[in-house]
């Protein structure tokens, strides 16, 4: 009987086996499944944490891709002209020469300020590239050694360029636009200090006020320069001749909605167009036209809408085939001719009869008349219709010499005084026609 109980024992570990181990087995399997699960969850979980910091740090982003830095994302712009938005995640200042090639970008400021900030070059340089903005915010060229923005073609939109250097430096056809002020003065070497240089048929439009230690604006070579607001040259006095608010050449156009002030001349003109709006007020000549040689040969046109004041030299001086109208009045430094005609300095009596222009005084050169002309408003003529042939007394003006347009008369002290004017007036027209050779050179060399 006991060699029966044998199967019964294995029996019932078979059983229990069955009841038991299965189970076991089971539940020892189970948990196996338990970390994989685990780890993507804490993947997701990771990835998320990683995507939200990285979001965080960002400072601008094409499309859904962020970019922690702009040089970066400008990268990847491509060279083509296809146009990309970059959108700012937050205000950035970018402090290193930023260099564009056949690129196209879109700024959306997103209420941000996207500064180009360098201190060792210049702040944009571009060439045949694009860069335009849109939304809220500001876009702003900065330098303190180079130009703010250096553009050989292709367009550009800023909301503020300044520099120690040329603020704007536009060439090749290129189109720049300005919604804000232009700055650039430079103390240690104020003739470098140049608001906007264009040349080669570019188009410059400045939506505010230039103020600079140079040339507020100069335009050369078949270029258009619009400013809105006012120029303001405050260049250093003990350099003269060097610099001018406008100097405009080689049939450029120049239009200045706001008043002119300069410590150097208001205006230099040759071979171009100027339109001013307000006033010109400047240290030496007011307005000094002229006009090309050979095959740079054209007339220049000035029209000031307001008055005219130069408080060293003549307020005007048209030479070379040049047009000048000045609605407002003319005045002209102590000892100085009130203008000057073709070289020849007159006096504010010295208009010619009849008028060629209604309302307006007219000055033509007594020796070579036809050439230039200068009109000046005449607040007491009306129409022109009032003047006579015989009203002012120097009105037939055909090879009158300086001396005679003195006053004359039989009193000696009178005439001894007439001997300091006649030195004075003579000094002064040398003083005027060595101005207006320097002034000739000096735009000769700034316009190669």
């Amino acid at each position: 009987m006991p060699g029966r109980r044998i199967p019964s024992l294995l029996l019932g570990a078979a059983l229990i086996f069955s009841l038991t181990g299965m189970p076991m087995l089971a539940a020892a399997e189970q948990p196996l499944s338990i970390p994989a699960t685990s780890n993507a969850s804490t993947e997701a979980a990771s990835g998320a944490v990683a995507k939200n910091m990285e979001a965080a740090t960002s400072v601008c982003e094409i499309g859904s891709t962020p970019f922690a830095s702009l040089d970066v994302a400008i990268a990847t712009v491509p060279k083509d002209g296809t146009q990309i938005t970059i959108k700012l995640l937050a205000d950035i200042t970018e402090t290193k020469t930023c260099a564009l090639l056949n690129q196209n970008i879109l700024f959306n400021l997103n209420g941000h300020n996207l500064i180009f900030d360098c201190s060792h070059g210049d702040a944009l340089d571009m060439t045949n590239s694009f860069i335009d903005y849109a939304n809220p915010g500001t876009l702003q060229a900065i330098s303190s050694n180079g130009n703010a923005l250096n553009i050989t073609g292709g367009t550009c939109r800023l909301t503020r360029a300044e520099s120690l250097g040329i603020s704007i430096d536009a060439t090749d056809a290129a189109a720049v636009t300005v919604n804000g002020d232009v700055k650039a003065l430079n103390i240690k070497s104020p003739e470098e200090g140049t608001g906007v240089l264009a040349s080669d048929n570019t188009s410059i439009t400045v939506n505010g006020a230039i103020v600079s230690t140079g040339d507020c604006v100069c335009a050369v070579f078949g270029s258009a320069v619009t400013v809105r607001g006012s120029l303001t040259s405050v260049g250093d006095v003990h350099i003269p001749g060097m610099w001018s608010a406008i100097m405009a050449g080689s049939g450029s156009t120049v239009v200045v909605s706001g008043d002119v002030s300069s410590t150097g001349d208001g205006l230099d003109v040759e071979c171009a167009q100027v339109i001013v709006e307000g006033n010109v007020v400047a240290r030496e000549f007011g307005v000094l036209s002229f006009a090309g040689y050979g095959d740079e040969a054209a007339s220049s046109m000035v029209q000031i809408s307001g008055n005219v004041t130069s408080l060293s030299l003549a307020g005007v001086s048209a030479s070379d085939n040049s047009q000048v109208i000045v609605d407002g009045s003319v005045t002209s430094g102590f000892g100085n001719p009130y203008i000057y005609v073709d070289n020849e300095g007159l006096s504010e009596a010295m208009y010619l009869l009849p008028t060629t222009k209604a309302g307006y005084r007219t000055y033509e050169n007594s020796q070579s008349p036809f050439e230039s002309v200068i009109w000046i408003k005449d607040i007491n003529a009306g129409d022109g219709s009032m003047e006579t042939t015989t009203n002012p007394p120097f009105s037939n003006r055909t090879a009158i010499t300086p001396l005679s347009k003195l006053p004359k008369t039989g009193d000696t002290s009178v005439a001894l005084n007439s001997i300091g004017i006649v030195v004075l007036v003579l000094l002064a027209l040398a003083f005027g026609m060595a101005k207006i050779a320097q002034k000739k050179a000096v735009y000769s060399e700034k316009s190669k």
